[in-house]
């Protein structure tokens, strides 16, 4: 929701998809030719916070 706030601030377009699987796969099918596409990890770390609480997370 940070991140969203930033993009919204210069007009940017977004949609926000919880599980980062799903996310990964939507961004990697809607690239087109010159797009980048920057996942960033999470190191070791093997939870998510969410508003829901800790949910288990692997990068593997």
């Amino acid at each position: 929701e940070e991140i969203a706030k930033y993009i919204r601030d210069v007009g940017g377009k977004y949609i926000i998809i919880p599980d980062r699987k799903e996310a990964v796969a939507y961004a990697l099918s809607n690239m087109q030719k010159g797009d980048i596409l920057v996942l960033a990890g999470k190191g070791d770390e093997t939870f998510m916070k969410t508003k829901n609480g800790k949910v288990p997370y692997s990068e593997l």
